[in-house]
């Protein structure tokens, strides 16, 4: 089976195993791991015990799990991946560093057809006034950048997850950047950016400082906000003051291997932050005579419609935001349906989040939701 694209999520899930809720064997939370080939998870708060006990059908998992404060009363931070097995061959965990704030994947460029090998960061990064980062003097956004443009020299750079940094709609490259007073033989590469970045978040302070000019040094761009499947710039975060902290920023190189970027509904039963996913192009081949592996694809999601709900339909696909997405859709080539649907799907559900009340799905009296999978 030919496969042209690689299916990434990312979500802090704000503990996945407590004493009153077990996340992993909820069908909401299994839908969303199933529906991608790559399934980071931030804000764990495992321990060794805990993250021996999880298993997902159909993937392997990898945990760093953070240590315990000794005057803490419960596990905090952490980082997980949940990949797939037929395409575990394709990747090589990079346990080079001690902090178990992020984690380092390569995805190998002859396993799944790039043209240069691609590092993967997922992070989850405290807020600078939290206990940790208070007590461990470290800055983990810098040692981060540090193996950035370490990597950058071998092949290209993906870093997500929650940074917990706010950008506001400030530019991630540099400004008007040119080469015309150089002299012709200089290597300097200038900022190429087509599409600038919008926020619904429009706090820039702090850390977001730090994020960009990382980005600006690094020459990689954010996804949120300007990329198909995100024009809104989109809310991730709904804690207390709503913020988008949570990003998926890569090479500018990558820019054009991106099939979609998309922030999903809130589940609040679940977390206060909205999983994130992208798509990123690539050439492999599958063997399909996996043994046990049963393809489940999540349900469609469900919307109140009363009698005013078509007008509203109509208005949000007709709004400049929805028909800049469709503008991009069709000026896009793809290589089979597969992936026309894939990038349609989120253009679906952004017009459908703006005008729609969405529909939660009901909670059985054990606390399990009804949120049946179907299979192909």
């Amino acid at each position: 089976m030919n496969i042209n694209s690689l299916s990434f999520g990312v979500w802090n899930i704000n503990g996945l195993v407590t004493k009153a809720f077990n996340k992993t064997i909820d069908d909401v939370f299994l839908t969303a791991v199933g529906s991608h080939d790559m399934f980071f998870i931030v804000e764990t708060h495992l321990n060794q015990e805990k993250s021996n006990s999880i298993a997902i059908q159909g993937y392997h998992g990898y945990f760093l799990n953070r240590p315990r404060n000794s005057k803490a009363k419960k596990d905090s931070g952490g980082v997980a991946l949940f990949v797939k097995h037929n395409i575990r061959r394709g990747i090589k965990i990079l346990n080079d560093h001690v902090n178990a704030s992020y984690m380092w994947v390569q995805l190998k460029k002859d396993f799944f057809g790039f043209k240069n090998d691609i590092y993967l960061c997922c992070a989850y990064i405290p807020p600078h006034n939290s206990t940790y980062q208070c007590s461990n003097d470290c800055d983990i956004l810098a040692d981060i950048g540090t193996d950035i443009a370490q990597y950058s020299r071998e092949g290209q750079v993906i870093l997500c997850g929650d940074l917990n940094a706010r950008t506001g709609q400030a530019p991630d490259y540099i400004v008007d950047d040119n080469d015309n007073h150089l002299l012709v033989d200089s290597n300097y590469v200038c900022d190429t950016v087509c599409e600038k970045r919008i926020s619904q978040d429009h706090v820039y302070v702090g850390r977001g400082k730090q994020l960009l000019e990382l980005c600006i040094q690094s020459q990689m761009r954010i996804l949120n906000g300007r990329t198909f499947g995100d024009s809104l710039g989109r809310i991730t975060c709904h804690r207390n003051r709503c913020s988008v902290v949570d990003y998926t920023i890569v090479s500018e190189q990558l820019m054009s291997d991106i099939v979609y970027f998309y922030v999903a509904d809130l589940k609040r039963a679940l977390s206060d932050h909205c999983r994130i996913s992208f798509r990123v192009k690539a050439r492999y081949t599958l063997n399909n005579n996996m043994k046990g592996v049963v393809n489940t694809y999540p349900l469609p999601r469900k919307y109140v419609w009363d009698d005013n709900s078509a007008d509203k339909l109509q208005r949000a696909l007709g709004c400049s935001a929805i028909q800049d997405e469709i503008s991009k859709y069709m000026d896009t080539n793809f290589t089979d349906s597969d992936a026309a649907a894939s990038a349609f799907n989120p253009i679906l559900y952004g017009a459908d989040s703006l005008s729609l009340k969405h529909k939660e799905s009901r909670k059985t009296a054990h606390g399990k939701r009804k949120h049946k999978k179907w299979f192909d």
